[in-house]
């Protein structure tokens, strides 16, 4: 991101620590059936790498991080650019192997190699050079290492609601070309990018049941499948 962009996303985080999970209807952020979903796609996707070493870029104030904390035993490091957001973060976090550091997920300041994998949700449409950040990403993983993001589908109709939001913008790129196209030129090999099995909304809780016959249903649909709400990109390094 740009220094400009970067203060104006840092400043609406940190301003918005205090609201950030207030329930919001079906789209409604904490610590939910959606969160966890996501981390075990995730974490499915990383089955082939067996990790040791896990960063996750962007971790916010930590609802997917927790329930990382609780399918994952080994080293995880979460990285956000809001230090106020990490502190919720850490909050609600036990894992000893779990640490929170401060830091620019387009520049991440760790050695070479220093991970088997790197990791998000919704980050990569904050990017103002998508390209640039993912060869960072490339080179913090060691050779067979990973990437694997959770990302807004463009084609998706509730991405309607970005319409206006200055720093949600960029999730109107996110077509299946671009997200292959960036890692690619990035210098990742193996990039795959699909419609990740998540098409429903956390809740309410008592219709759970439902959105999970929805989520079993719809992958067999073409293009339902299609319109899925988030994109599974992963890509590895040779």
């Amino acid at each position: 991101m740009e220094n400009s962009q970067k203060k104006d996303q840092l400043t609406y985080y940190d301003n918005q620590v205090a609201d950030y999970e207030k329930e919001n209807g079906l789209l409604k952020r904490g610590l939910t059936r959606a969160y966890e979903r996501k981390a075990k796609i995730i974490l499915k996707e990383l089955a082939d790498v067996q990790p040791k070493r896990i960063l996750e870029i962007g971790a916010g104030s930590g609802l997917m991080t927790y329930f990382f904390s609780t399918l994952y035993k080994e080293e995880f490091v979460a990285l956000d650019l809001s230090k106020e957001m990490l502190e919720l973060a850490k909050s609600r976090i036990t894992n000893p192997k779990f640490s929170f550091v401060v830091g620019d997920g387009t520049k991440p300041d760790f050695a070479d190699g220093s991970f088997d994998a790197v990791i998000g949700v919704d980050i990569i449409h904050h990017l103002d050079d998508p390209r640039a950040a993912m060869a960072e990403w490339k080179r913090l993983v060691r050779p067979g290492g990973k990437m694997v993001f959770l990302e807004t589908n463009v084609y998706n109709p509730i991405i309607l609601r970005n319409i206006g939001i200055e720093h949600e913008v960029r999730a109107f790129l996110n077509t299946d070309k671009n997200l292959t196209l960036w890692p690619t030129d990035a210098g990742w090999e193996t990039v795959k990018v699909s419609p990740a099995p998540s098409y429903t909304p956390a809740g309410p809780k008592f219709m759970v049941p439902l959105f999970h016959l929805v989520d079993i249903i719809s992958p067999k649909i073409p293009v339902w499948k299609r319109m899925a709400a988030l994109w599974l990109v992963s890509a590895q390094k040779k």
